[in-house]
């Protein structure tokens, strides 16, 4: 649904949308595994009951599946909004990882990305409106070139896409680091592949973002664009500046989540208020954060330093010079097929195939439910017989036992 849902939400609302309203999900999963099903049961292994595998794990395993198929389908996207709601799909699909591992470390990854995700989806998403409103168009082919007119949205919306792709600069980078942990300390042999193809598509579908709206060179009819105005930077800067200080302290965090995971009886996470101490190793965010950043800031000097590149027409670098046909500048564009080598690949198996699994899924639930709405009839004579009989069938089950 979230897809659909996204595009056709307004643009503004769409960083609430994304951001904040899609935890209530995550929030009724941890009720459901960990209330009504209890821990116990999602820490069963396979032996412990004759037949009935680990629920935790079949949650974990089916969250990774649902990281990397998500992933893949947002690289297909050229409509910007239905990109980054398939980006939010397998971002969903990390937190049931760690919520499905029932551990220290995969509750607390959890938590922490369930943030993260709350903080750079609303900043791309505040960072996608201002660029719909100054372009008019959500599709990336025919969009290029932005940063030379709208450099501090492309600012923020990189760090937002740093942390999406769990670049150690944000806070990102900590909570995916912890699933991960999480995933090797439990030794599920398919889990951490599958994460891995997940968090190869994040990298390919947020460069395929980059590129196509901000990088490249600038289209004749954007010439005039105007930044985005200060009241859109202002949110944009303090989601940016939140994901960095996370970066560098993710002790603030994990303080918070060791209480959550001490309430439902899993334990807590080593860490002081740079580092994470785990079994495998440890994470110190600081020196992560320092490397990254002084190579950030060699790399721009480097760049102010080495001179500025020529100016080459944009048509000139496919035609040679030549006129094409009238109607095919796009074709010729920067972001013109971005990934279609890709999309030819995976196109069969994937966009179409999951899409009708998925509305099977609606049919099936819609269902069951038609059927269950008729056993809530609203009449009170009614329920009393349903107590009684319930009544009944346990004084019956506890005489034949025995």
């Amino acid at each position: 649904w979230a897809p659909d849902a996204y595009s056709e939400a307004d643009d503004g609302f769409t960083a609430l949308f994304s951001g904040g309203l899609s935890k209530m999900g995550i929030y009724g999963f941890i009720v459901l595994f960990y209330t009504f099903i209890g821990l116990k049961v999602l820490l069963l292994t396979p032996g412990d009951i004759r037949g009935i595998p680990d629920i935790g794990y079949i949650l974990a395993i089916v969250g990774a599946i649902t990281a990397m198929v998500g992933a893949i389908l947002a690289i297909m996207q050229d409509d910007i909004k239905r990109l980054m709601a398939y980006s939010s799909v397998s971002q969903m699909g990390y937190i049931l990882v760690g919520i499905g591992l029932a551990s220290p470390l995969g509750m607390a990854g959890a938590l922490f990305h369930a943030f993260n995700h709350a903080i750079f989806k609303a900043l791309i998403f505040l960072g996608i409106a201002a660029v719909i409103q100054r372009t008019g168009t959500r599709k990336l082919s025919e969009m290029g070139g932005l940063v030379h007119r709208m450099p501090f949205t492309f600012l923020f919306v990189l760090i937002g896409i740093f942390a999406v792709a769990g670049i150690p600069i944000t806070s990102g980078f900590t909570s995916k680091y912890l699933i991960y942990e999480a995933g090797l300390e439990k030794k599920i042999g398919i889990l951490v592949p599958l994460l891995f193809i997940a968090s190869v598509g994040s990298f390919l579908y947020s460069f395929r973002l980059l590129a196509g709206a901000f990088l490249g060179q600038l289209k004749t009819e954007y010439k005039d664009i105007r930044e985005a105005s200060a009241l859109q930077l202002a949110p944009m800067g303090v989601l940016a500046v939140i994901l960095i200080v996370f970066a560098i302290v993710p002790g603030l965090m994990l303080d918070m989540t060791d209480e959550v995971n001490t309430e439902l009886g899993i334990g807590t996470v080593p860490h002081d208020n740079f580092a994470v101490y785990t079994s495998l190793g440890t994470y110190n965010a600081l020196t992560a954060f320092a490397v990254l950043a002084g190579a950030l800031v060699v790399g721009g000097v480097l760049w102010l330093i080495g001179g500025k590149a020529r100016w080459v027409p944009l048509l000139d670098t496919y035609t040679s010079g030549e006129i094409p046909e009238e109607g095919l500048e796009n074709r010729y564009h920067y972001a013109f097929g971005f990934y279609m080598p890709l999309e030819r690949l995976f196109e069969p198996y994937l966009r179409y195939p999951v899409a009708r699994f998925y509305e099977d899924v609606v049919l099936g639930t819609r269902r069951l439910s038609d059927i269950f709405r008729r056993l809530y009839t609203g009449n009170g004579q009614t329920y009393a017989f349903y107590t009684v009989a319930f009544l009944l069938f346990v004084l019956l089950t506890a005489w034949a036992l025995l």
